[in-house]
């Protein structure tokens, strides 16, 4: 995981969000089948709008996301013991939509794993709407797993919005290291300095902080 930054934005608002960034707002329970519904919208898809990928016991499962392709309507589901994945994304008019993880992150990590790694290339732009990613990670333990990393090379612009981070030992979102100077206490390279735009959207007992941007536009 690079450098942490000093430029960050933590927010908890719980006393007033709690109800519109319930867990069933995104993923619906009903006798067992997760349905994955907008925010607020109050109506869940059914069995047959939704793909479920059930991650095997101490297996990683990878999705890529690259230019034009759309990855969405998915319940990932991490309840076996050791069961891992992450979303990839990549490139230019990517998007993500419309996903949930069932389980708990039961696996410590050293900062390197994290449920989405995204750049958008410059003069393009990517999206993340609606991600459900609350059970959380029972290691409590910095740097640990972090719910959405914008790379450094992040250089466009990723409009994330109707997302749902909890209980990570990183940041719920971490989107800094792009507003990187080049010349830096650190000695790391500099950043890409894309925006990143955080809309509608709820952390909560993340360890390092909730939602990390830093550059201008953000």
């Amino acid at each position: 995981m690079p450098d942490q930054t000093p430029d960050c934005i933590d927010t908890d608002r719980e006393a007033r969000s709690t109800d519109l960034f319930s867990r069933r707002s995104v993923l619906t329970a009903t006798a067992g089948v997760f349905g994955v519904a907008a925010f607020g919208r109050g109506a869940a898809a059914s069995s047959s709008d939704y793909d479920e990928v059930v991650v095997p016991s101490g297996t990683r499962e990878e999705f890529t996301v690259r230019d034009g392709e759309t990855f969405e309507n998915k319940i990932i589901d991490i309840t076996a013991a050791g069961a891992t994945f992450q979303i990839d994304a990549e490139g230019s008019g990517w998007a993500i939509r419309n996903v949930g993880v069932r389980g708990e992150w039961d696996v410590v990590s050293d900062g390197h794993q994290q449920a989405i790694a995204a750049q958008v290339d410059a003069g393009a732009t990517g999206v993340i709407d609606t991600f459900y990613f609350a059970d959380g990670c029972p290691d409590d333990a910095y740097p640990g797993v972090t719910g959405i990393y914008v790379s450094r090379t992040h250089a466009g612009r990723l409009e994330i919005s109707n997302v749902n981070i909890q209980d990570v030992p990183n940041n719920a979102i971490y989107a800094s290291t792009m507003g990187r100077p080049d010349e830096n206490v650190h000695d790391l390279p500099g950043g890409e300095g894309g925006v990143v735009e955080i809309r509608d959207s709820y952390a909560k007992n993340c360890l390092a902080s909730h939602f990390r941007i830093g550059t201008t536009g953000s």
